[in-house]
């Protein structure tokens, strides 16, 4: 699957692990608060200067009293809202308050070691289609959005039509370039004369990611015979549940896979598939879980193996290897063995292959091993040549407040079918993403479709719409990319939004 698929289709106290092989995890995030950013977001003081109100006002209503519902889940299960909520009045409320982020917490978010978690309480009143959606945009120092999470409304359907709450999150990866963020309340009205979309226990909280590390057994390695390799998923020091994530862990030239053992796992949330010269890795950490590893044999000739970082691909929801580690592999024959079979961070200078010793007639084996490792696939197909993709919207021009749909159309121009096809579109800052029934997720700032197949010369038109927030020009950019195809297709839309 390509890079964000499994985003797309799956449902969503320190601890320190050694580096044992040298790659290592990066240092804990000890910048992060640990506490909720957003001010007054419990409705338990009325609303102050943290929020900024555009227009009907925010206000601060007690649970229980006149039409405000009790804080009740749907179902009926309670849950901690305090004495009262968030709601807004008019025909629209839009509040905005900016986040409060310390030299810390641009510290580690710099790292890229750092998720944000948008939480909140959401309702509605009875049958009305009144309604409140949160967004926490994320941006970089030149303003531009590079993240934008969101919590849909609550429809009546989702409520049974009575007056109660479901609790949104929406949890995703900050971009190392994030040094600012909004949380923008966004309400209005429908019905009635009241605008009866209500929210409590609005909360961003920043928390860790889970790494992966690779080691190798501390005896001396022989050519040819079966050796452990051992990739340690390792938690987040916050120990908190995590969102599932994935890799491909390749094995360097002339190591494969060499026994008839399986790959095996300490976590029943991971799921490996194999083949001679790759793993592909998927699962997740549950609460209060320190880590998951994933262990397989592995033979190799003598010499100087390098597993790099770059040697984990596809990593979605964790932290790639911080450095290279390296396996020296000694002959067969060679009894004096003269050290460990692991050595720490590559230096500097381009590894070096240790001379070549000559071979025993019949070296002893654990396991048949193929006379030659299997070759490295043949180069993919570049997704620019397969994909074509072209967007009609938004408009060339658009007023602020104005809604306008992002159509995109995605084709197949080679002879053969694609798969898993990731179809993308992200916004720039001048327009903001509406919760629509479009099948696009949210994926690291972007809105993603997942196209399962793509036959020859077929294509899909996608869409979502989105309304224009604030003046300027800027550029909308939609992007394709498949698990079979190299680098990504992109196209570009520029739009200007007036008064």
């Amino acid at each position: 699957m390509s890079s964000c698929s499994i985003l797309l289709r799956r449902v969503s106290a320190a601890v320190a692990v050694a580096a044992v092989g040298g790659m290592g995890m990066a240092p804990a995030a000890a910048g992060m608060t640990g506490t909720n950013l957003v001010v007054h977001g419990d409705g338990e003081a009325a609303p102050g200067p943290e929020w900024v109100v555009s227009g009907g006002p925010l206000l601060a209503q007690r649970y229980g009293t006149a039409h405000f519902p009790a804080a009740v889940l749907v179902g009926g299960d309670p849950f901690d809202g305090g004495t009262s909520l968030l709601q807004g009045s008019g025909a629209t409320t839009e509040a905005i308050q900016a986040l409060e982020l310390t030299p810390a917490d641009r510290a580690v978010i710099a790292t890229g070691t750092v998720r944000a978690r948008l939480s909140a309480h959401v309702g509605g009143y009875i049958s009305q289609a009144d309604q409140v959606g949160v967004t926490a945009v994320w941006r970089d120092a030149q303003g531009a959005t590079v993240l934008e999470q969101t919590l849909a409304p609550v429809t009546p359907a989702e409520r049974g039509n009575v007056s109660s709450f479901l609790a949104r999150e929406d949890v995703d990866a900050v971009p190392a370039e994030a040094v600012s963020a909004d949380v923008v309340l966004s309400g209005r009205r429908f019905d009635g004369t009241s605008q009866d979309g209500f929210v409590d226990n609005v909360a961003v909280h920043l928390v860790g990611i889970p790494g992966v590390s690779v080691s190798f057994p501390g005896e001396p390695v022989v050519a040819g015979r079966p050796t452990p390799v051992t990739w340690t998923i390792a938690n987040s020091e916050d120990l908190q549940g995590k969102p599932p994530w994935r890799f491909v862990a390749t094995l360097p030239d002339g190591v494969a896979l060499g026994s008839s053992r399986p790959v095996a796992t300490t976590c029943d949330t991971v799921r490996v598939s194999a083949d001679r010269t790759a793993l592909r890795v998927e699962g997740a950490l549950p609460a209060g879980a320190p880590a998951c590893t994933v262990t397989a044999d592995v033979v190799a000739p003598q010499g100087r193996h390098v597993f790099a970082p770059a040697d984990v691909r596809q990593a979605e929801g964790l932290r790639r290897p911080a450095e290279a580690a390296v396996l020296l592999v000694r002959a067969a024959a060679d009894d004096a063995g003269a050290g460990p079979g692991i050595v720490g961070p590559v230096p500097p200078p381009a590894p070096t292959v240790l001379p070549a010793a000559p071979r025993p007639a019949a070296p002893p084996v654990a396991v048949p091993v193929p006379a030659a490792p299997p070759s490295r696939p043949a180069a993919l197909p570049r997704a620019a040549d397969a994909l074509t993709v072209t967007t009609a919207a938004p408009a060339a021009h658009l007023r602020v407040g104005r809604r306008t749909s992002v159509r995109v159309r995605v084709r197949n121009r080679s002879s053969r079918p694609v798969t898993d096809v990731d179809v993308c579109v992200r916004l720039p800052r001048l327009l903001l993403y509406l919760p629509t029934r479009s099948g696009a997720q949210p994926v690291e700032g972007r809105r993603c479709w997942a196209v399962e197949r793509l036959p020859a010369g077929a294509f899909r038109t996608l869409r979502l719409d989105a309304k224009a927030a604030r003046r300027g020009r800027a550029t909308v950019r939609v992007t394709a990319e498949a698990a079979e195809l190299a680098g990504i297709a992109t196209t570009d839309r520029p739009t200007r939004v007036t008064r």
